[in-house]
Parts: structure tokens; sequence; C-alpha cells
């Protein structure tokens, strides 16, 4: 609420190893809630999301405080 601008890019390649990183360290609740199910954390799951087609736009959603 600092009047900030958040920029958001797809994820790249490069930001495999932290996205890896940032699922292996959620909770097992986290993880259910985030994948509908306990997903195997390995590479393929952060391919996937590599691999995904981002032509529209990007949109962040924050709980209001």
């Amino acid at each position: 609420r600092d009047g900030g601008t958040l920029r958001l890019r797809p994820p790249e390649r490069a930001d495999a190893p932290a996205l890896l990183d940032f699922y292996r360290a959620l909770s097992t609740q986290s993880l259910h809630r985030r994948f509908h199910g306990l997903p195997n954390v390995r590479p393929q799951l952060v391919e996937s999301l590599l691999q995904a087609q981002w032509g529209g736009p990007l949109l962040a959603q924050a709980p209001a405080l």
C-alpha cells in the first residue's frame, strides 16, 4: 500500500531452480491448496509451468489488509 508498482513477467527457464526450491519449501497443506492435491515436487512440475503459453495479461491478487 505504498503506491509502488508491481511488475509481473512470465516465468523463464532461468527461474526453474528458484521455483523448485519454493515449492519444496511449502507445507503439505499449502501444496494441497495450490495444486488441489499433493504433487510430486520434481523438475517436471516446474517444467510444465515454464512451457505454458503466456500470451494474455497477467493478474496478481492480494487480500486487503
